[in-house]
């Protein structure tokens, strides 16, 4: 096998693009419609490699279906938030913002795997999170900031919990139950909310769905690889080297423009994450 920090670094550039995109066409339309019709392009992507491997569906334990499906419906919330959230603050802030996500695993790992919480970690935490608070200051941000912490928490736990069913199925198999469930919920909820029931959106497509699709599936087939044969631990500390790397990439080619608490309160998340990298 490859060294893990390779596989990290695909994954970080397959989501950078795609955050880029998602970005720029959630904003200009009705998020849950852009999500189904994303998830609708991912599934038949990942059910197609799915189908086209040799793998036993059978073989595996209803257990592990009920698992993946569980762990499917919080990474539904995840998207979901994350895609609201740039209605309401610039990208630059729910990518920093996100960043809390590699603290949040360590909370998780300790709480359903049993590893040892540090100190230090402890410390990083608060300080990060001091960092959300000096950013709340009126409610269109407060929302905005609301729903990137979401995104951050549901997106970091589902991905620590997927990481014991996938040692029981092959990896290919969550990745299209998870875009599945995510195509059904998203398009549950956008037609609720536009209270009109019809396929025709589905088929007003554009180039860019098409490529967010292509590498989303290939970001999260290679996320389930790492996820299977790698530590837990030693995939969430090469994200914390990469992750900041892209915002600052994201700040510069997007040019969000943010106020002075912003500025502050992503420095003091910055900071949170530069103490805890050096500790580690």
């Amino acid at each position: 096998m490859l060294p893990v920090y390779l596989y990290i670094l695909l994954i970080n550039a397959c989501f950078f693009c795609v955050d880029i995109l998602v970005r720029k066409e959630s904003i200009v339309g009705n998020a849950l419609e852009f999500i189904s019709k994303r998830s609708l392009l991912t599934s038949l992507l990942t059910g197609i490699w799915l189908f086209t491997r040799p793998i036993d569906l059978m073989a595996i334990s209803p257990t592990t279906y009920f698992q993946i499906l569980g762990v499917a419906i919080v990474l539904s919330l995840g998207l979901i938030f994350f895609v609201i959230s740039f209605k309401y603050v610039a990208y630059t802030n729910v990518a920093m913002i996100s960043l809390l996500g590699v603290l949040f695993q360590q909370v998780f790992i300790v709480l359903l795997y049993g590893n040892k919480f540090t100190l230090v970690s402890f410390v990083c935490l608060l300080i990060a999170i001091t960092g959300i608070v000096v950013q709340i200051v009126h409610p269109k941000l407060s929302k905005g900031i609301f729903y990137a912490l979401g995104s951050a928490l549901f997106f970091n736990l589902g991905y620590v919990l997927l990481a014991h069913p996938l040692q029981a199925s092959p990896s290919e198999l969550s990745t299209f139950i998870i875009e599945v469930v995510i195509l059904v919920i998203a398009t549950l909820f956008y037609w609720s909310t536009a209270k009109t029931i019809t396929v025709h959106h589905f088929a007003k497509m554009n180039f860019k769905l098409v490529v967010i699709a292509v590498f989303t599936t290939l970001g999260v087939l290679v996320v389930g690889y790492t996820y299977k044969f790698y530590d837990i631990r030693q995939v969430t500390l090469y994200n914390l080297f990469l992750q900041p790397t892209s915002v600052l990439f994201a700040y510069f080619i997007l040019k969000d423009k943010l106020s002075k608490r912003e500025w502050i309160g992503n420095a003091i998340i910055l900071i949170a994450f530069i103490i805890f990298q050096l500790t580690q």
